[in-house]
């Protein structure tokens, strides 16, 4: 996220009290309708497959294969015992941003690659789709490590932190 801090992101969401909603477009979503399921890939960091067409219509920027997703939060900020309540509403200085990378996983980058076969004439065989996929998998996918020491585990712990 450090190389990217300049970029555009790719989403801008807005987190209010009982909904969200996409930057530049009135559509607001609630917590816990239909698009929940969207809600659970931004907190396990993933881009959801269902949604890689709407991205693709959006126009959203890729880096390195993962989605830069801005989050404005709105909500008003829970008040300390000692803190005194303030009557005004609250103002875009209470707005919290914070930016967060959003993963492909196995099945957003099929999703893409059915997309992307449909798009050309659909004549992509199953073989050219699973070679297409094991290389963007490589590609974008952080390296596997299968030394079981515990040295190793205990470095990898401490660089996901």
């Amino acid at each position: 996220l450090k190389k990217h801090e300049a970029s555009r992101p790719s989403l801008i969401l807005h987190f209010y009290h009982q909904h969200f909603k996409f930057d530049r477009l009135d559509t607001m979503y609630m917590y816990t309708g239909p698009m929940r399921h969207f809600l659970e890939c931004l907190y396990s960091r993933e881009i959801p497959p269902e949604l890689t067409d709407i991205f693709e219509d959006f126009k959203c920027s890729y880096y390195e294969g993962r989605l830069i997703v801005e989050l404005h939060d709105h909500r008003p900020r829970k008040k300390n015992q000692g803190e005194r309540r303030s009557s005004s509403t609250s103002s875009d200085q209470d707005v919290r941003i914070n930016r967060i990378l959003l993963h492909p996983t196995a099945d957003s980058v099929r999703a893409d690659l059915c997309r992307l076969n449909e798009q050309h004439g659909g004549n992509w065989g199953i073989d050219v789709l699973h070679e297409l996929e094991g290389r963007i998998m490589l590609a974008t996918e952080d390296p596997l490590c299968l030394d079981p020491s515990v040295h190793v585990s205990r470095v990898a712990n401490a660089l996901e932190r």
